[in-house]
């Protein structure tokens, strides 16, 4: 191939990428998904005991049976545990969430972010 031919080749490549750079992806049909994270909170900054984990996790398994979301990640650490779960609704989502909670925890703090 003669080096012209290979310049002009790259050349146009190069056009096309700093094209697709300069020009923004549209995708107002797509819903985009955010993340809602439930932190459910104690006094104190004592670790999770087996009932409040157990607890945690039950409140995940219905938000994934109920179909709310996806639960990407539970955590805990000193006085809080928390479920971060993917949706395409967050309105929705949160109400859901609030009467998940409502039904199997109702005495439980917790917050919504």
């Amino acid at each position: 191939m003669s080096p012209f031919i290979l310049a002009l080749i790259i050349g146009c490549n190069a056009e096309d990428q700093q094209d697709e750079i300069r020009r923004p992806h549209e995708s107002s049909d797509v819903a985009s998904d955010s993340t809602l994270r439930v932190i459910i909170r104690w006094y104190g900054d004592d670790f999770a005991s087996k009932q409040d984990l157990a607890l945690r996790d039950k409140l995940a398994a219905e938000i994934r049976q109920q179909h709310v979301g996806r639960v990407v990640r539970t955590g805990t650490g000193m006085g809080w545990m928390d479920i971060a779960v993917t949706v395409s609704d967050v309105p929705l989502a949160r109400r859901e969430i609030e009467s998940i909670m409502a039904q199997i925890s109702p005495d439980v703090r917790y917050t919504i972010e």
